[in-house]
């Protein structure tokens, strides 16, 4: 090789160096989540019924538990008025399910399952033994309730015919959320850094992932499962095919006691002190962050409105395009 001539894959390398530079990209470049104030998200409507426990959805209304005095509340929608109010004789804990033609709530204090139905409005309840306080969360798949029913982990399978638990199932200890998606229960919770799916046709654990942050809400939608880690401000992405951890998508706020859902092109995130957080499953990153008074309570996405509660009492809902045109 001539003196001072330069091998010819470094004239190969310099000549693509400006197309690897333009190839990787500038984190200063990436352009930061939106961080609006809360008070700049108007509802279209706000229920003061109380300290809401659980929310959910029907065909044509939407239902609320609320622990004082203890009843359901049943929505229209629409905006109207309630359209109807339920006393339960027990206080409710955890959540409540909309299935099988009723709302469906757990009864800790007397240990019962309660069920209203969607049309006369009854209310009959069934005993549950195992409840505990601990206990309530609760999602409906399968032809079947599922019951997280104390903290160590025991979930109840019950047949939503006669009320009665039919099968026990035993997640990790502390496991606090459920939920259905993808013809499987999927549950987190507890000190593991865990979530964990099980076979409805079995009864049985069939996988457990690996998610760090100790999550302790779930969702699912968007072909993901998606895990809150509250303690650590961070939302998992799982893919349900595979078990794996596909993202750790940062909120950069704190998430601790928060709620998690998914609908109408977003992940919804809601915690004390962070009413509001919007990910974009498109490209696993957070592009608003509302801050605030506001939120913290149950969160839930139906009939195409944000149904956010607010921990010291009260419903609004929410128009989600509202919410991602602002700026």
């Amino acid at each position: 090789m001539p003196c001072g001539a330069k091998p010819a894959f470094i004239l190969v390398l310099s000549a693509f160096a400006p197309l690897l530079a333009q190839s990787i990209p500038d984190p200063a470049a990436i352009r930061p989540a939106l961080s609006l104030p809360f008070a700049r998200v108007s509802a279209e409507a706000t229920h003061d019924i109380g300290t809401v426990t659980g929310i959910g959805s029907a065909a044509s209304n939407v239902w609320a538990v609320v622990r004082e005095p203890a009843r359901v509340v049943k929505l229209d929608p629409a905006g109207k008025a309630e359209p109807g109010t339920v006393a339960l004789p027990g206080e409710p804990c955890g959540g409540l399910a909309v299935d099988f033609g009723a709302v469906w709530i757990p009864l800790c204090d007397t240990r019962t399952l309660a069920r209203v139905d969607l049309e006369s409005l009854a209310v009959k309840t069934t005993p549950l033994g195992a409840l505990q306080p601990t206990g309530g969360a609760l999602t409906t798949g399968i032809g079947s309730l599922w019951i997280l029913a104390d903290e160590a982990g025991t979930m109840l399978r019950v047949d939503p015919d006669s009320g009665h638990a039919v099968a026990d199932v035993y997640l990790p200890r502390g496991t606090s959320a459920l939920a259905f998606g993808l013809k499987s229960i999927w549950a987190a919770g507890g000190a593991a850094d865990v979530v964990v799916r099980v076979n409805p046709h079995t009864n049985l654990v069939d996988k457990s992932m690996a998610a760090a942050g100790s999550p302790g809400r779930i969702t699912v939608g968007a072909d993901a499962v998606w895990a809150l880690a509250g303690k650590t401000g961070a939302v998992v992405r799982i893919d349900p095919a595979s078990g794996r951890v596909t993202a750790t998508i940062a909120l950069g706020v704190k998430a601790d006691g928060g709620t998690i859902a998914v609908g109408e092109g977003s992940v919804w995130v809601s915690a004390p002190g962070t009413p509001l957080v919007r990910i974009d499953p498109r490209t696993n990153r957070v592009d608003q962050v509302f801050t605030g008074d506001g939120g913290g309570g149950p969160l839930a996405v139906a009939h195409a409105s944000i149904w956010l509660a607010a921990g010291t009492g009260g419903l609004s809902r929410i128009d989600p395009r509202l919410v991602t045109a602002l700026r």
